[in-house]
């Protein structure tokens, strides 16, 4: 099975065992990690939810091809939706800009895969690419959480876009 296959696989064996995400979005994304490391990450978004899980796809596969065991993968899944953080349990406000800054991120995306969110989100283009930003927390190595900020959001903060993008380079930098 290749990896567009498991992905369909996983995507229909996730939402039989967890039949509230048959609404839900799911994407793999190429994610960039400290020293270079390049992975994929599933990510599953809720409409309801303003955060979601991600995880490291090329994990899950390499897993389900070492042991066809897809009940664990299942379980890590149903995991960390049951233990999202408790933001506030966490002294994180995604409404207060002080208690994210550390948190903020940049994804960079094919401008066309984007289109339908670019009105509402601040980015930075490059040629046939934009930097999305992003609120990422990391629960382990294999699962993290995410939100896009929207401009709704940036204006909020009180802050602009160039100054999100040095905070991003901030934060990339402290990897």
């Amino acid at each position: 099975m290749d990896k567009r296959e498991f992905f369909e696989f996983l995507r229909d064996e996730i939402i039989e065992a967890m039949p509230e995400l048959e609404n839900a979005q799911f994407f793999t994304r190429e994610v960039k990690k400290d020293n270079n490391r390049v992975y994929h990450a599933l990510n599953i978004k809720r409409p309801e939810l303003s955060i979601s899980p991600s995880y490291n796809f090329d994990s899950l596969y390499n897993e389900y091809e070492r042991t066809g065991d897809m009940y664990t993968i299942i379980s890590l899944i149903k995991s960390g939706f049951e233990h999202m953080p408790n933001l506030r349990e966490m002294n994180i406000n995604l409404n207060d800009y002080d208690s994210i800054r550390d948190n903020i991120t940049m994804v960079v995306r094919s401008k066309d895969r984007c289109m339908d969110i670019i009105n509402d989100v601040p980015y930075v283009e490059q040629g046939e690419f934009i930097g999305l930003f992003k609120i990422e927390f990391q629960r382990n190595e294999h699962e993290s959480y995410a939100t896009i900020i929207s401009n709704a959001t940036l204006e909020a903060y009180g802050i602009t876009k160039d100054e999100l993008y040095d905070q991003a380079k901030e934060n990339e930098q402290k990897k």
